[in-house]
C-alpha cells in the first residue's frame, strides 16, 4: 500500500515520517468513518496520515471495484491491513460475503475492531502464498509494509511465525459453489505467489483481480512477469488512472495498481 493523491504525496511523506518519530511510542489511534463505518487507524502510518488529511484512501480504485462486485457475490481481500478496502466491498455484497486475510498480529488486532459489526465478513490471521507452510513474516514499523520479505522500504521491527496457505487448498471448502467476483491483492512484493497459489480458483470462478504490483528497489522483482502471468490466465491487464482503467504494455511503477479483467471466451 502506498499513499494515492499525487499532489499531497510529498507533503504526507514528510508528515508521516515526522509522525512516526513523535507518535509511534505513545500508540495514538483516531477515526473516521468509511463507506458508513468507523474506522479505527494509527496516525503514525503512511495510510493514517492521508487518512487524517484527506479522509480516504484509494477512493478511486475502490469505485472501479464497484462496477465488478454483485451483492451475493465473494470477495477475497488478501492484504487486508485494517480493513479500509474490506468495508467497501462488505457494503457492496450484502448478501455475499467478504473473506479477507490479514496476517500481522497487532493489525489483525486493529482489523477485527473495524470490521466486529459485518456478519458477512470473514476475517482470517494468516496468509496467502503459493505453498502451505508456516512461514516467518516480517513486521515493519509501518503496518501496511509488513510482508513475508523485506522490501527495504520500512524498518522490520520483529518476526512472527505465521500459517500460510496456497488458497487452492484452502478455499474451495469455504466457498460452497458460490462465485468469486472480485479479488484484492496488497502483499508488499509476494503477489506473484499469492496468485501461483491460486490460479485453479482464477480459472474456475474468473473473478476480477486488483492487484498492487510495484518494483521499487527490492519488493517485486519482475513486475512485468506477474502482469504477464495475469494475461496467460486470460485477462487483460489494466492500471488505475484516476477513475480510468487504462490499457498496460510495460509496468510504470507510478501506475501500481493494476485490474485484471478477464477475457470472454469466444461465442460469449
Amino acid at each position: 500500500m502506498k499513499l494515492t493523491d499525487p499532489h499531497l504525496k510529498p507533503v504526507l511523506l514528510r508528515l508521516s515520517a515526522l509522525a512516526q518519530r513523535m507518535l509511534r511510542p505513545l500508540g495514538l489511534q483516531t477515526s473516521k468513518k468509511l463507506a458508513g463505518h468507523r474506522i479505527y487507524f494509527d496516525v503514525a502510518t503512511d495510510i493514517g496520515m492521508e487518512l487524517l488529511v484527506t479522509g480516504r484512501f484509494e477512493a478511486d480504485a475502490l469505485a472501479l471495484c464497484a462496477g465488478y462486485i454483485k451483492p451475493d457475490g465473494v470477495v477475497l481481500d488478501v492484504g487486508a491491513n485494517i480493513g479500509i478496502h474490506c468495508v467497501h466491498f462488505a457494503a457492496l455484497a450484502p448478501d455475499g460475503k467478504v473473506i479477507c486475510f490479514e496476517p500481522a498480529r497487532s493489525t489483525f488486532a486493529l482489523l477485527l475492531r473495524n470490521v466486529k459489526h459485518l456478519s458477512h465478513l470473514i476475517p482470517l490471521n494468516l496468509a496467502l502464498s503459493d505453498t502451505t507452510a508456516v512461514q516467518s513474516f516480517l513486521i515493519a514499523s509501518d503496518n501496511a509494509y509488513s510482508s513475508l520479505k523485506d522490501t527495504g522500504r520500512k524498518a522490520i521491527l520483529r518476526r512472527e511465525s505465521i500459517a500460510c496457505f496456497a488458497a487452492d487448498e484452502l478455499l474451495p471448502p469455504l466457498l460452497r459453489n458460490q462465485r468469486i467476483d472480485l479479488i484484492k491483492i496488497d502483499v508488499e512484493g509476494f503477489e506473484t505467489q499469492v496468485l501461483h497459489g491460486m490460479q485453479a480458483l482464477i480459472r474456475s470462478h474468473r473473478p476480477v483481480i486488483f492487484c498492487e504490483i510495484f518494483g521499487g528497489r527490492q519488493q517485486n522483482p519482475d513486475p512485468w512477469a506477474t502482469v504477464q502471468f495475469c494475461v496467460s490466465l486470460g485477462y487483460d491487464a489494466h492500471v488505475v488512472s484516476g477513475r480510468q482503467l487504462l490499457p498496460v504494455s510495460a509496468h510504470d511503477d507510478n501506475f501500481y495498481n493494476y485490474f485484471f479483467i478477464p477475457r470472454q471466451a469466444p461465442g460469449q
